[in-house]
């Protein structure tokens, strides 16, 4: 994971490849989001609010990144458990979370 004060990039796709010009869905159970692809053309984040994003994915049980494929044009998905998003994130903000910031972030605070 990549953070700075106005984003957090956990890599649900690596290395991106999803076309940042036609929508990005991410569904965590039955709840959806959308997602854009990060400048850095790598990372696929929310457009939205990060903290509902976060919520989700802690309580979610499977993760569905639905997207148009750069290279073929068609609609892809990928889907895969949500099992071990919490342990990670506590793990995250706990080696790298010198201010609280990051923890108020992902709602561990």
């Amino acid at each position: 994971p990549e953070w700075d004060r106005s984003w957090i990039g956990l890599p649900l796709l690596y290395p991106n490849n999803l076309r940042s010009d036609f929508p990005i869905t991410l569904m965590v159970d039955d709840r959806t989001f959308e997602l854009k692809v990060h400048e850095d053309g790598i990372n696929v984040v929310p457009k939205g609010d990060w903290s509902a994003v976060t919520r989700a994915l802690q309580a979610g049980q499977r993760i569905k990144v639905i997207g148009t494929d750069q290279y073929t044009r068609k609609q892809m998905e990928i889907e895969f458990s949500a099992v071990g998003f919490t342990s990670a994130l506590q793990r995250i903000a706990l080696q790298c979370d010198r201010t609280g910031e990051l923890s108020r972030w992902i709602n561990l605070r």
